[in-house]
């Protein structure tokens, strides 16, 4: 996915990184200009939204089963929601 944060000018994107395990979420100068790494410890980033107003990213990331959110920079990022998946009633949770 790509978002766009018209107030401070920047673009937004998923990379899911491929084969590689190397998925992140990235932002540049709407230009394409000075690409920066937001967040590296996501497993499948699938769609963003940028809240320019309150200065977060959320994204969907499909490997944790989450929703996060972070400051535009990455900083302070948190689960917004997750989803617990049982196999097995009996089984012990996921962590």
């Amino acid at each position: 996915g790509i978002a766009l944060d018209l107030i401070a000018r920047k673009m937004y994107w998923c990379d899911q990184g491929g084969y590689s395990g190397s998925a992140k979420i990235q932002r540049a100068n709407l230009d394409g200009s000075s690409v920066e790494m937001v967040y590296n410890q996501t497993r499948h980033p699938m769609d963003l939204t940028v809240d320019s107003i309150h200065g977060k990213v959320y994204w969907s990331d499909a490997g944790h089963f989450e929703i996060r959110r972070s400051n535009l920079d990455g900083s302070e990022s948190e689960v917004v929601h997750g989803k617990r998946i049982v196999v097995n009633e009996s089984a012990p949770p996921r962590k």
